[in-house]
């Protein structure tokens, strides 16, 4: 038998990656072969009623075809999901983005000069962005998503609306510092959500749009910071 090329070599170590991956959701999982003394029978039957196991390791992972996995969700599900989480990243990176437009605007009115304007709408959205990015990926394997994309997306209206409405220089730091910790819920677990939600194949196109989003947010950003900042509403 010819030796494989390299090309070949590739395809098939490709091919062998993805159906490993695609097993753990489609074999059943080892079951956990602890004694029952070491696991009460009513948190056996409280994972049970969730559709959750114990692995041999100890682990709580899905049951097999458990309905509550995100890849056993319907197709409308699975898109309405992934739909928000896309919107969820134009929208931060739109307001990411218009800071440094609208920082003449606001150094006039609070008398600063324009470098430290921009410095407390850019630069501090991004360094709250990278706290935040140290933060949410953690919480979110541990705790869940849901809760955390509901509550950061309301935190984060509030700082919005705070920071267009600041009496003060300090209102407008807080604002968008705050405002970047949370925007790191879209842009930092994003990925890892359409991973869960998707197999290796269709999270391509997942992952496609979401990138999109990002990527026409950043040329939105300025014409949105400018048709704002001109009309009544001002900066």
């Amino acid at each position: 038998m010819a030796p494989m090329t390299e090309k070949e070599h590739a395809a098939s170590s490709y091919q062998s990656s993805i159906s490993s991956e695609e097993s753990l959701h489609t074999s059943p999982p080892k079951k956990s072969t602890q004694s029952p003394q070491a696991i009460p029978a009513t948190v056996l039957k409280a994972l049970s009623d969730n559709y959750l196991t114990v692995q041999e390791d100890g682990l709580v992972d899905f049951a097999y075809a458990s309905p509550s996995h995100p890849r056993q969700w319907s197709l409308p599900r699975k898109l309405y999901d992934t739909t928000i989480i896309c919107l969820l990243e134009f929208v931060t990176t739109v307001i990411s983005n218009a800071g440094s437009n609208i920082a003449g605007q606001i150094g006039s009115q609070f008398g600063i000069s324009e470098e430290l304007a921009i410095f407390c709408t850019a630069t501090l959205y991004l360094l709250g962005q990278a706290i935040g990015g140290l933060i949410f990926p953690p919480v979110a394997e541990v705790f869940g998503s849901r809760i955390l994309y509901a509550g950061s997306t309301a935190l984060y209206a509030a700082m919005c609306l705070m920071t267009g409405l600041a009496p003060s220089l300090a209102t407008v730091v807080t604002g968008r510092l705050f405002c970047g910790i949370l925007s790191a819920m879209p842009t930092c677990v994003a990925t890892g959500s359409v991973e869960n939600i998707w197999d290796s194949r269709a999270r391509i196109w997942g992952i496609a749009s979401w990138a999109a989003a990002g990527v026409f947010a950043m040329a939105i950003g300025p014409l949105y910071a400018v048709y704002v900042s001109d009309s009544q509403l001002g900066w």
